[in-house]
């Protein structure tokens, strides 16, 4: 959206924060981006086909823990119709959103938020950093939410997989000025 750098390779370099970038058009980077954001069915870059996939496509298992649920009684904070179903619609840029008590749908909605892999490592790895890094890697200690003062770097950090997106008034993701907290190092 502010960058015209912000290519999928870009985005693939660091698919965690990045995949929820939009275009000025509103498409996410995790649509545009099917392959950089490993949302192709898989991560083997073989060119072999790959079956269609199926509306859902992460299925939980027929025994499912009470953790991999979602929260009937969650809704956003500022519309009763955003409910765990509808951030379903689009997880890559609602899991984020919180309700009025400030939990982000990230927790309610385990289960369309696809966060039901009871704590353990994602399938997908996250790339490897380079070797070679940025002579500034640090938080910046004047950024904050665009809605909250209180989020500022420290807070995206807590949750940097659901958070590393939130914009500052100005537009400023949490990615860019809150490198450290959110992995960009």
């Amino acid at each position: 959206k502010f960058n015209e750098a912000h290519n999928c390779a870009y985005i693939g370099e660091a698919p965690t924060t990045r995949c929820v970038y939009e275009s000025t058009d509103g498409t996410l980077a995790s649509v545009a981006c099917k392959e950089a954001c490993g949302e192709c069915g898989g991560v083997d870059p073989d060119p072999t086909p790959v079956p269609s996939p199926s509306p859902v496509q992460n299925t939980p298992s027929p025994v499912q823990t009470a953790a991999c649920l979602d929260d009937p009684d969650w809704h956003g904070k500022y519309n009763a119709d955003h409910t765990c179903a509808y951030v379903s619609e689009s997880p890559s840029s609602r899991c984020g959103w919180q309700n009025s008590d400030g939990t982000p749908a990230s927790v309610a909605c385990k289960k369309s938020c696809d966060e039901c892999d009871g704590g353990g490592p994602d399938p997908t790895p996250a790339p490897t950093p380079s070797p070679v890094q940025s002579s500034d890697c640090s938080d910046d200690p004047d950024w904050h939410g665009k809605f909250n003062e209180a989020h500022n770097c420290a807070y995206i950090g807590e949750a940097s997989t659901s958070r590393c997106g939130y914009e500052s008034t100005n537009g400023t993701l949490a990615s860019i000025a809150c490198k450290e907290s959110c992995g960009e190092c």
